[in-house]
Order: C-alpha cells, then structure tokens, then sequence
C-alpha cells in the first residue's frame, strides 16, 4: 500500500489490523506508522517509513518491524 501511494496512516494501519484480525488466534497489540529516524508516529507518510506490529499468538509475543522506502 505505501509502494502504491497510499500516504494517510490510519488507512495502512486499518488494512493490516483487518488482515490481521482474519488469522485465528491472533491478537494485535499494536500496528504503528512512524518515521525511521524518531520513531514518532507521522501524520502523513512521505518518503520512507518504518512499520512497527506486535501480535500475541497464544502465549507467545511476536514483534517485527519493516523499513518501506
């Protein structure tokens, strides 16, 4: 999505937490947005951008995170 142009936060962070939410057993902590060098979510994605997830799968916490130019 941020490849295609998409530039609002929430839009990306809606359709990953709906992708998500499909996958039995999986519970989403938080899905953020945020700007590569403070780490402080961003109002409107310019550039590159840093996606940040941590779900809990059963007991398990699962965190990743991926720079998208």
């Amino acid at each position: 999505m941020v490849k295609a142009g998409v530039g609002e936060p929430e839009k990306l962070k809606n359709k990953m937490l709906a992708i998500l939410r499909e996958e039995p057993g999986v519970v989403v902590d938080y899905v953020e947005a945020v700007d590569p060098e403070s780490l402080l979510p961003m109002g409107i994605i310019k550039g590159r951008v840093v996606i940040l997830i941590a779900v809990r799968v059963g007991r398990t916490r699962l965190i990743d995170n991926v720079l998208v130019s």
